[in-house]
């Protein structure tokens, strides 16, 4: 991780062999997310310009991210309600958590995610494979693996990693981020009522929310402080 520190005790891997139940739960909610899918075929994807891009391009569209459901706040219209619930159910989601990210990941023909780490060690990332054409893969430590479609590979996005489309076609992944298996409740609570913070989450987001989200969520984050039961819970109000 780039910028929060290892937890002691929390056990770090790249991959998570055997899958986590997690995995398989998510695997049942494929036709819920297809069909939210669908409703994206023709819609213009969020560019997301990041500095990790190496070639190609890289269109995201986020159900949540920065801990609020930022389909409904920026694009109402496609809102993924079935994909939200879906991820709602699985045990150890973390939508809540201001670094968890769930959203739709799509890769153009010869787009190429260079080696990056994640900033935190507290998650597992789940990918949903949902189109996956030949000649696309991702390295996380070591190993390098493929998606299938219908399947979910679960990781630790701490550890260096590399995707590549090298296909003819656009791969799109279903990302959703789920606390650390390690962690215990009370640890969660913890992260939760630090970063749910207005200036840590704003402070946060700054660093990687694209510059036209920004102020919204700000706002949004504001709003949130004064019913967030976990930022009371920690900070003197």
């Amino acid at each position: 991780p780039t910028i929060f520190p290892p937890l002691p005790g929390l056990e770090e891997r790249p991959w998570r062999d055997p899958p986590p139940p997690v995995a398989k739960a998510l695997e049942g909610c494929l036709a819920a997310v297809q069909r939210d899918l669908a409703r994206l075929e023709n819609a213009d994807l969020l560019h997301y310009d990041s500095g990790i891009v190496g070639t190609g391009r890289w269109s995201v569209h986020p159900v949540y991210f920065a801990g609020e459901r930022t389909d409904r706040l920026f694009w109402p219209e496609l809102a993924m309600e079935e994909t939200a619930a879906a991820v709602q159910s699985l045990d150890g989601e973390c939508t809540a958590f201001p670094l968890a990210d769930v959203l739709f990941s799509s890769h153009a023909p010869g787009t190429t995610l260079t080696p990056h780490c994640s900033w935190d060690g507290f998650r597992m990332r789940l990918h949903l494979g949902l189109k996956i054409p030949e000649g696309c893969g991702i390295r996380v430590g070591t190993e390098s693996r493929h998606w299938e479609a219908g399947r979910v590979l679960a990781f630790h996005d701490s550890f260096e990693h590399e995707t590549w489309n090298r296909g003819q076609e656009r791969r799109v992944v279903l990302i959703v981020d789920c606390w650390h298996p390690g962690l215990t409740l009370a640890e969660r609570d913890a992260l939760l009522g630090l970063t749910r913070k207005f200036e840590v989450r704003a402070l946060l987001a700054q660093l990687r929310v694209p510059e036209a989200m920004a102020e919204p969520l700000r706002l949004r984050f504001a709003q949130a402080e004064q019913t967030d039961a976990q930022v009371r819970r920690f900070w003197r109000m």
